[in-house]
């Protein structure tokens, strides 16, 4: 099965670090890349975060979900660290929901600490728009043109401003997509 839409913008960019707030970047990249968090009904939950635990106000723990990206790389807390500081490093229009994130630890490959200097109740919300990419690849410009991420959808032709082609990513961690592509 195949889905054919045409929204009324297209994306100039697939960076959804650099450009969270654009409906259109967002869309393809709620496909492709996941967050820690999500929210359904107004509540958290868990998506590459599988569990989190606040020990005290200023801190929290998140066990990331055993997943992998599309290309087969696991997904580790280094990755959710990365696409954090990066948010943070390009100061953008969501940077200033994370201004009292002090450290960003990778504690294991399965465990991150995030502290703040005061408590931060808006914490899970912020990180549901935060989507995680490769540690190794979310601050090279060439990255976004092609994204790699843990999602349902991995792309498989992007032009900006003019149309982007998703495939069914096969080895999704979670429930598979039943269409097979998106042609936007």
């Amino acid at each position: 099965q195949e889905l054919r839409y045409a929204p009324g913008a297209f994306p100039q960019s697939l960076d959804a670090q650099y450009y969270p707030t654009e409906l259109a970047v967002y869309n393809v990249a709620h496909q492709v890349l996941d967050p820690l968090v999500t929210f359904e009904d107004g509540e958290p939950v868990a998506l590459l975060a599988e569990s989190w635990e606040n020990p005290d106000e200023n801190t929290w723990v998140f066990t990331m979900r055993e997943a992998e990206f599309s290309d087969g790389t696991p997904f580790t807390a280094e990755d959710a660290k990365a696409s954090i500081d990066r948010i943070l490093e390009l100061n953008g229009p969501i940077a200033p929901l994370f201004a009292t994130v002090e450290p960003v630890t990778p504690d294991d490959e399965r465990t991150l600490t995030i502290t703040t200097s005061s408590p931060l109740v808006t914490l899970l919300n912020s990180l549901s728009m935060v989507f995680i990419g490769k540690a190794d690849s979310v601050g090279d410009d060439a990255y976004w043109r092609s994204p790699i991420g843990t999602g349902p959808f991995v792309v498989e032709n992007y032009t900006a401003d003019d149309n982007v082609t998703l495939a069914r990513n096969d080895s999704y961690w979670g429930e598979p997509a039943t269409l097979d592509s998106v042609e936007i």
